[in-house]
């Protein structure tokens, strides 16, 4: 059985419609992309783990795909593992910030605290973006309401706001003729 942090029933349709496109194109590197990162959003680690593993398979130097397959890895309780990948990414390319902050979030729940500070300083080196509590406004404009999982949107504006911070939403209300 999946475990899901939001029930969704979208979001199954966009699975069932990812699944089925896979079906028909099971080596469309895009597509199976695509299927891996939503499969990571609705917590299937299980399918996504093994979408990445099967990208990397067909591409072995697809960078998306061992970073997706390094963090799901993380989350499902295989450090090691993930570490492993982690480091060859960043020996490969050693800005990736995004392989950078895996590599710190590793780190921390090793109690690496000072390795894992480095690694996230380096990451918001490379990337800006990726620093928390850094925006006192995150605005989604008639989004929501696209996303299968709010979920992780929603943590992501949560990471990035800073204490204070507003966050916005407007998004149409289908119920309304008039919007």
């Amino acid at each position: 059985s999946r475990s899901r942090s939001v029930y969704d029933p979208a979001a199954m349709t966009d699975i069932e419609a990812l699944e089925n496109a896979v079906r028909v194109s099971p080596d469309n590197i895009p597509l199976l992309l695509l299927f891996a990162q939503a499969l990571n959003q609705i917590n299937d680690w299980r399918r996504a783990e093994d979408t990445y593993r099967k990208i990397i398979g067909l591409d072995a130097a697809n960078a998306q795909a061992k970073l997706g397959l390094a963090a799901v890895l993380f989350k499902t309780g295989k450090a090691s593992e993930a570490m492993v990948r982690a480091e060859s990414l960043l020996r490969e390319n050693p800005r990736q910030a995004q392989a950078l902050l895996l590599m710190a979030r590793i780190l921390l729940a090793e109690q690496n605290t000072a390795e894992a500070a480095r690694h996230y300083r380096e990451a918001i080196a490379c990337d800006p973006t990726l620093r928390d509590a850094a925006l006192d406004l995150v605005s989604f404009s008639a989004v929501l309401h696209h996303l299968h999982a709010l979920a992780p949107a929603l943590r992501e504006a949560w990471r990035i706001l800073r204490p204070g911070g507003l966050l916005f939403s407007y998004d149409p209300n289908n119920a309304n003729p008039f919007f």
